[in-house]
């Protein structure tokens, strides 16, 4: 049973992954992050990184081609190891998150604008990914709670990339300690 929990989990973590770098990305594209004062404060990794989500702004968020910033490092890096954790009925929404947007579960532009502008399609996604929700899942659960579920999860991912656990913040942390 350990064996499927695991592979369960490995299955989910790629789409998963796409959902939180986006998730990541609109969050340091927006205007509290456009200050020189983050910028004074951390690597040039992470300012690169930075700069290249500003250069984004919200409104262009979901129009850009972004399969290149998808791709750097510090941002990967960091998203495998937010995903591993999560708990895996997280990374199960996450991952039929993503999944609805693209098959593959890669940074879709329809994701990207569900990330910017969640509210003009949420139930209509919710009403859909629940469905597979429940046929993978080990607990049934009414539609109702998991968009409830779906909001909690996305907030509280979206506040934590905002403050705690940005990659930014979190990059600093990690070349301070070396430095010390």
């Amino acid at each position: 049973m350990a064996l499927q929990i695991a592979s369960h989990e490995s299955f989910c973590q790629h789409p998963a992954q796409s959902v939180l770098k986006t998730l990541q990305v609109f969050c340091l594209s927006q205007k509290l992050f456009g200050g020189e004062n983050f910028k004074k404060e951390i690597s040039k990794k992470a300012r690169i990184l930075l700069q290249e989500c500003q250069d984004l702004k919200e409104e262009a968020f979901y129009k850009k081609d972004v399969s290149r910033l998808m791709s750097n490092e510090l941002l990967c890096d960091h998203m495998t190891e937010i995903s591993s954790e999560l708990t895996q009925d997280a990374l199960l929404k996450l991952s039929l998150l993503a999944q609805h947007f693209d098959s593959n579960g890669s940074v879709s532009e329809e994701l990207r604008q569900f990330i910017a502008e969640p509210q003009a399609m949420f139930h209509r996604i919710c009403k859909f990914i629940w469905s597979q929700y429940n046929d993978q899942s080990n607990n049934w659960v009414l539609l109702e709670d998991f968009e409830q579920e779906m909001v909690r999860l996305l907030t509280f991912l979206e506040t934590a990339f905002t403050t705690r656990r940005n990659v930014i913040f979190v990059e600093a942390e990690y070349s301070a300690s070396y430095t010390d």
